[in-house]
């Protein structure tokens, strides 16, 4: 004879297996995935800019930033310089 409510109950558990396999080979999967050529490249422009920086993580575009503010500060004060004397 055929019993309803062992079969129901064999299909509930036949599916809890299923999503639960499902979940860990979405994470095998999404440990495993390659990332594309556009992540690497970010990833990478964005290492570089921070390995060129200085201890304080600043980019090498604030750093030349910096530099040219105390150049056109020092030309300043030589000029008032000269104008004083």
């Amino acid at each position: 004879m055929h019993d309803y409510k062992k079969e129901m109950h064999r299909r509930k558990l036949t599916a809890k297996l299923k999503n639960a396999i499902l979940v860990v080979w979405l994470d095998v999967k999404k440990e495993r995935s390659k990332a594309n050529l556009e992540d690497i490249i970010k990833n990478l422009t964005a290492k570089s800019s921070t390995a060129k920086g200085d201890k304080n993580g600043q980019t090498t575009e604030e750093l030349k930033q910096l530099r040219k503010q105390k150049r056109e500060n020092e030309r300043k004060e030589a000029q008032e310089k000269a104008q004083e004397e």
